[in-house]
């Protein structure tokens, strides 16, 4: 079977694409939206197995961090061919695995940062001016989210 997520840089709006063709093979991935980024784009996430024991996978803290979807979609559509083919995973049964365990993937945390570091200044639409004075035209190494915060670096003390 031909491969959905494909070794390139996904915008947004071919993150979101992909997901979908993810959900329409694999009906039994449940994708769900975790919040909104500053520019009101969604922020999804799927879920693989129906247990409340969750292991989180998170990626694209960093607007320059575009490969993390991109390995984080990987990632999910090898787990949902392994399921839907009851075969091993990295030696796993997958299958046995997820009657207790389910994983959850949020391929892009900060999708306004990456919209601007794949795309430009003009991703941020309305803020594009200022994007482009603070990063003094350098938007491919941006890594922060809208408001120029590095929410990589934003978590309280008590994080755990």
């Amino acid at each position: 079977m031909e491969r959905i997520i494909k070794s390139v840089d996904y915008t947004y709006g071919k993150m979101r694409d992909a997901i979908r063709s993810l959900k329409e093979r694999y009906p039994f991935l449940e994708v769900f939206y975790i919040g909104q980024s500053c520019m009101g784009r969604e922020i999804p996430a799927v879920k693989i197995g129906s247990s409340d024991d969750i292991c989180l996978y998170a990626g694209a803290f960093h607007g320059s961090e575009s490969l993390t979807t991109t390995a984080l979609l990987m990632f999910c559509e090898d787990l949902c061919e392994s399921l839907s083919q009851q075969t091993d995973f990295c030696k796993i049964n997958v299958k046995k695995a997820y009657e207790k365990k389910s994983v959850v993937i949020i391929p892009r945390v900060n999708p306004d940062g990456c919209e601007i570091s794949l795309c430009g200044a003009s991703a941020a639409g309305v803020l594009a001016k200022e994007i482009r004075r603070i990063s003094a035209g350098d938007t491919l190494h941006w890594n922060a989210n809208l408001r120029g915060v590095d929410i990589n670096h934003n978590f309280s003390a008590g994080w755990k």
